[in-house]
């Protein structure tokens, strides 16, 4: 029949999944600062979202180059600017369809400014999540003093009391340690954790049928990048070809 033949061809799976995408938005990830923390938020986004399938999850983009300029260093001492890569990078981001960029650094907050004015869609700020999670258990906004711990960076660029107050967040008092608390036990506390990391357990060599013991162990002396060596390079390049 005429009307049969006239009848508009049924959706393709690419049209589907595209008109997908305009319910569920892009989020654009400005990664790699460093990259533990954008793997540690692409985690914590999976671990709460409600999902019943693969499909369920929201679409992510990550951008993950670790070469960014240290933040602190720039911030603290005048170092090599981040700025110019977060705003070219959250350019790039959107230019691929982010509908809205997150940054999973705190101190790369300080330039959040500069961000936000380099592209169209919204960035969001790491703080404002917080004023909010504390404001829910205030009652009625009254004063509410709040200890801060954070790089040394984040407190002397005061981005938590800077942005609470720009948002409206009066009521928030962030107490935060004195240059000398912060070099003492803040550092401090870095240090040992590094400390523990790298510590020296005791070590029990398992015993039992079938297993191959390697007679290799000892300290840690340096730590320091070296290309693998050439008989692992097959592997190197299997693995990426999977990935």
């Amino acid at each position: 029949r005429a009307d049969e033949r006239c009848a508009a061809p049924a959706p393709r799976r690419a049209d589907r999944q595209a008109r997908d995408l305009t319910v569920r938005p892009l989020i654009g990830v400005l990664g790699g600062m460093g990259p533990a923390a954008t793997v540690d938020f692409y985690g914590k986004l999976i671990a709460a979202t409600t999902a019943q399938s693969d499909q369920d999850h929201l679409p992510v983009l990550i951008h993950g180059v670790p070469q960014i300029p240290d933040r602190s260093a720039a911030f603290l001492n005048g170092g090599p600017s981040p700025r110019p890569m977060l705003m070219a990078f959250a350019q790039r981001l959107e230019a691929a369809g982010a509908q809205v960029i997150v940054m999973p650094c705190n101190s790369a907050h300080l330039w959040h400014g500069d961000v936000t004015a380099a592209v169209r869609v919204p960035v969001l700020h790491i703080v404002d999540p917080v004023v909010a999670a504390i404001t829910q258990r205030t009652r009625g906004g009254e004063p509410l003093p709040v200890g801060l711990l954070a790089t040394t960076a984040t407190l002397q660029g005061e981005l938590y009391p800077r942005r609470s107050a720009a948002i409206g967040a009066l009521h928030l008092h962030w107490i935060t340690p004195t240059a000398e608390q912060q070099q003492r036990w803040v550092a401090a506390g870095i240090t040992a954790w590094i400390c523990y990391f790298f510590r020296d357990p005791e070590r029990v060599t398992p015993l039992r049928d079938g297993l191959v013991i390697s007679p290799a162990d000892g300290r840690i002396s340096m730590i320091q990048e070296v290309p693998p060596p050439p008989e692992l390079e097959v592997t190197h390049l299997a693995v990426r070809g999977q990935l």
